[in-house]
This record gives structure tokens, sequence and C-alpha cells, in this order.
């Protein structure tokens, strides 16, 4: 399925893509060097650091600030830089400068990042160039509610989850080494490795086996692996986890709707956290008429059939939080202005302008805003998209739980109330439907 052109653009040029894994544990973590950290020269440094300047003063999308205010900040920052003793440093130090834009989608990234894999393997889709590997876990460190070394969102079906590993452990070494985030894996994939885990204040030891794959691919699978299928006593509940966008993601997701969680009477829409890369269409399904779309049934020699329904319209209850940014944003606005779906849980992030990433050199990036949007009239850029119901949450599992029983309730309420409609609808005329006897 070939998505429309709107979308295969924007997602080429990054735009509203979201960069919440671009958080770095790195620095908090270990202040003294070694090896495993990727040493880097201040020739290294210096080449780095003129190469995002340029790129900056060039490109950014506040020419007021890339060329007056920026300037003024590189002064203050460049030595500290060019000081750096190893990639994690650098990585630190970098950020430090690219904060004072105080604009989302401005990030550099190292091998020490996550988002390195994954943009690189989301774009190769488009190109020539093979999806790159990496060292996959599967557990995201820092970010909203998060410190450093928290994890912050754990991927369904990765290894971090097969481990058990939840969210709001903190990770204090691999193998006896201090955790400094992505290159704490580095050359691990296939073997197991034991993480010292910080539990409710105690510390415990867990195995973990990294795989080799390609980010995005793990991200994709994820979502197929997030369903649940429940049973209550109100009607049979669906959840789905959209972890990222993206043509894959858009795919994973109509083929759940239309199949796993098609014979569902209400769904819970997860979009907490993840990458963001998506566009309205990802919502097609739920927006369809069923009289436009109607069910076709196929009929086979054997007498076997096969139906197909392209819609989804019953009750659809959101999740979102801090971690939902940019593409997912868009996701969230429409379905709170339409009315198609309540939202349950956090303010999005703000972080809706277009991003675009820069190679700096075979291991570094710079993602930057080169845009700015607005959607409906609405600039979310710093705004967000807030809740109808609001259930804040830190970082631990327990605490994201309590945004998941929230939203279960609600679209509980939303199918029984349904389900009430359609009996009074099809009572006789004049006839009220029977109270339950009081015991």
């Amino acid at each position: 399925m070939q998505l429309p052109r709107m979308i295969l653009t924007a997602t080429i040029t990054c735009l509203w893509l979201c960069g919440p894994c671009l958080s770095k544990p790195a620095a908090t973590a270990a202040r003294q060097p070694v090896a495993w950290q990727s040493p880097v020269s201040s020739v290294y440094c210096a080449q780095v650091f003129a190469k995002v300047d340029a790129i900056v003063r060039k490109n950014f999308v506040d020419s007021r600030v890339a060329t007056v205010e920026w300037p003024e900040a590189t002064k203050q920052h460049k030595k500290r830089i060019l000081a750096s003793r190893t990639t994690v440093e650098l990585d630190e130090r970098m950020n430090a400068l690219i904060k004072t834009l105080h604009t989302s989608h401005c990030e550099f990234a190292t091998p020490n990042d996550e988002i390195c894999y994954f943009l690189r393997s989301l774009f190769s889709q488009f190109g020539k160039k093979r999806a790159p590997l990496m060292t996959f876990t599967g557990a995201i460190t820092g970010g909203v509610n998060c410190t450093g070394r928290q994890v912050r969102y754990v991927l369904d079906g990765s290894p971090a989850s097969a481990s058990g590993i939840l969210p709001g452990d903190e990770i204090i070494a691999v193998d006896g080494r201090p955790y400094v985030g992505q290159l704490s894996f580095s050359g691990t994939a296939g073997r197991t490795v034991m993480l010292t885990v910080k539990r409710n204040n105690s510390e415990t030891r867990i195995r973990l086996k990294p795989e080799l794959k390609d980010a995005y691919s793990c991200y994709v699978e994820a979502i197929e692996k997030s369903v649940r299928v429940m049973k209550t006593a109100d009607g049979v509940i669906g959840y789905v986890h959209l972890w990222s966008g993206g043509q894959g993601a858009h795919e994973m997701l109509e083929n759940l709707l239309g199949g796993k969680l098609q014979s569902t009477e209400g769904l819970i829409l997860d979009l907490r956290d993840g990458y963001g890369a998506n566009f309205f269409t990802d919502l097609d399904y739920f927006y369809r008429p069923a009289a436009g779309y109607p069910p076709t049934t196929m009929t086979w020699r054997s007498g076997k059939q096969d139906k197909t329904v392209v819609f989804y319209d019953k009750p659809v209850v959101a999740l979102i939080n801090g971690g939902v940014r940019s593409g997912k944003e868009l996701l969230a606005f429409s379905l709170k202005r339409t009315g198609r779906a309540k939202l349950v849980g956090e303010r999005t992030a703000g972080a809706v302008v277009a991003g675009k990433l820069f190679p700096i050199d075979s291991r570094t990036y710079l993602y930057l805003a080169v845009a700015a949007g607005s959607v409906g009239g609405v600039n979310l850029e710093g705004r967000g998209v807030d809740p109808d119901v609001v259930v804040a949450a830190g970082c631990s599992k327990t605490e994201r739980d309590r945004q998941l029983a929230e939203a279960e309730k609600l679209v509980r309420e939303q199918v029984r109330a349904r389900k009430d409609a359609a009996a009074a609808e099809a009572l006789p005329a004049g006839k009220t439907p029977e109270l339950p006897a009081k015991k």
C-alpha cells in the first residue's frame, strides 16, 4: 500500500518527525573517560563544531536567532566543546549549545543515541542504502518525567521486554561498567549481558540479550506485538500502541484495524512516547463512514468466505503524554478537535515544527528545525494538545498504568452507552426499557 504523496514528501524531509529518544543519559552516568566511550581529539571536535555552526547559520528556521543569538552562544560554549575527550562528552556539550536555540527538533546525535540508527533506518526505505543495524535492546532511557538513566519506555516484544525490564527502572551498569547509553551495548548483540538495575530503591540484576536489527523495523514490529484484546463485562476492548509513524507503521496499524482489532467493540489507541513521522491519514480508518465503505465478502468454491471491513466506527480513547511529539501531536489534535476520541493523560510536548537530519560525518548528525507551521490555524509549537481527562504520571510503570486504567474505564463506558442506545432504538414505539430489579 502506497502512502499519499504528501506523507511521503513529509517523511523524506523529516517533517513532523519527533525526537524524544535524543535524551542524553550519557554524561550524568559516567564522568571518567574509558576506551569504549569512543575517545575523540580536539581537532575532531573543532571540525564537528565548525560544521554544526555552519549548518545552523544557514538552515535554522529563525534567521535572526541564527545570525545574532547563535553566534554569541557559540562563543560561550566553544572552548568546553573543543575540550571534549569522548563521544559522550561531545554529545553532552554540543547539545548544551544547541539548547540555546530554544526550539524543538534541534538535537546533536552520536552513536550513543538511538535516534542515529532510527532515522537512518526510517529513511533508508526511500533510497538505495540498506538500513543500518544497531545493537537493539528496546529499553529507552531519559526524557519526559525520567532521569537520564531511568527507562522511559520498553518496546513490546523487544529483548528488554522479554527480560522483564520496566519503565522507571534505573540502569546503573552493563557488565559492571557504568551505563552511558547506546554505547554501553556496543558489540553485545547475540550474547547475554548483565544489567545492574535500581528498582524501588533496591538494586537487582537482570540478564539481557541484545539483538542486531534495524531500529525502524523494531518499532513497526512493536506496534503489532502491543495488540491486546480484552473481554470485559461491558464488551470486547482492544488496545494498540502506535509507537511510530512512517509507511511501515501506517500499514501495520491499518492491517491490525482490519484484522485482529476489527471485532472489538471499543479501542484504546496509545500514542505515548516512541517517535513521530505521523500524518492525519494514519487516522483514516477511524473517520471512514460505514455507508461509504461497505464491507465486502468473497466466497470461494469451497464455501469459505472472507469478509473485509476497512473502517472502525466504534468508540476510541487515545492515551497521550509529554512524549507525544510532532506527527503524533497532529493525530491528537485531530482526534480532539473532531471529538472522534477522548484524550487521556498529560499535555503533549508542543514540538511541532519541520525538522531535517544533517549528517556531520559518518557517525554524527544534527537534527535541526528548518520550518515553522500551524495546524488548522493553530501553532502547536510550545503549546501542545491538552487531554480531555488529565491523569498525571511519573516514570514508573505503576504510574503509567493509572493512565491506561482511566482510558479503559472511559472506553468501557462508551461501549456500554452505545449498546444501551442501540437497545433503546430497537424497542417498539412507546415502550421503555425495563429497569433492573432492586435488590
